[in-house]
Order: C-alpha cells, then sequence, then structure tokens
C-alpha cells in the first residue's frame, strides 16, 4: 500500500460538498490530500521546533533549497532524480506554502508571529527658504559716441 494513499472516493466527496464543479479540482483534492498525509509523516519525524524557530524566513530557505535542487536537475536535463523525486520536491514546496500561510495566520504550534516594529517617523521635510527679491540694480547711462 502506497503510503500517500487517500480513500477511493474520498477527494470527489469533498468536492462535492465543497460545490467544487471540475474534476481538475477532484485531482487536485487528491494530490492536496496526498501531500496532508505526506506532511503528517515528516511532521511526526521533525518535530515542530524547526519550523517554529526560524518562522518564516526559515520556510523560505528550504523552499528556496527544493527549487534550486529543481533548477538544476532540469538545466542538466536529468528527469530522473538520484535521490528524491522531482514530484517529491514539488509535494515539498507545496506543503511548506501552507505552512508559510499557517506561520503568517498565527497558527503553527510552538510559534508566536513577531510584532512588527512600529513605523518609523518620517519627519517633514523643511520648507524651503523664500527666494529673496533681487537686488536693485541702478540704471546705467550709456554714452553713445555715435
Amino acid at each position: 500500500m502506497n503510503k500517500l494513499t487517500i480513500p477511493d472516493g474520498l477527494a470527489k466527496d469533498i468536492a462535492a460538498r465543497l460545490g467544487c464543479k471540475t474534476d481538475a479540482t477532484v485531482d487536485f483534492l487528491t494530490i492536496a490530500l496526498q501531500n496532508a498525509l505526506l506532511f503528517d509523516q515528516k511532521n511526526l519525524d521533525y518535530g515542530n521546533k524547526n519550523i517554529s524557530g526560524f518562522g518564516s524566513f526559515g520556510v523560505i530557505v528550504r523552499a528556496n533549497d527544493k527549487f534550486e535542487r529543481l533548477k538544476n536537475l532540469f538545466n542538466n536535463r536529468r528527469s530522473v532524480a538520484t535521490n528524491e523525486s522531482i514530484e517529491d520536491s514539488f509535494r515539498d514546496i507545496s506543503n511548506y506554502c501552507i505552512i508559510a500561510t499557517m506561520l503568517e495566520h498565527g497558527c503553527w504550534p510552538d510559534y508566536t508571529k513577531p510584532t512588527p516594529p512600529p513605523p518609523k517617523r518620517v519627519r517633514k521635510p523643511k520648507p524651503p527658504k523664500p527666494i529673496p527679491p533681487p537686488l536693485p540694480v541702478a540704471p546705467m547711462e550709456v554714452n553713445n559716441p555715435f
């Protein structure tokens, strides 16, 4: 039995209950549910502190590692990876995005979203000094020798 096996009809039942209309949505939900099982398995192994220790920035770094791995595989025209399948990388990226959303919503265990610092006070620029009026110029006499 595949460790990411979803009970037959579950995704279709969920799609129907949500009022979804397309077959693509059922396939999407099947993959999303498989990703939830994968998340559960990995969360049992890793715990929560690996994420809560670094928050959203840590998740961005982990997702970037997966993107860089995929870019390397595709740039070298390797359709099969040696240690981890390409699909596994896509699944991990998908789960990292959901984890980041959980962090942003404040619902990741053992994590308190940091309070952003207050906005910096922006000083209003001083108005420019008025330009003084031109100095008076005495009229000049022109001696016309002609």
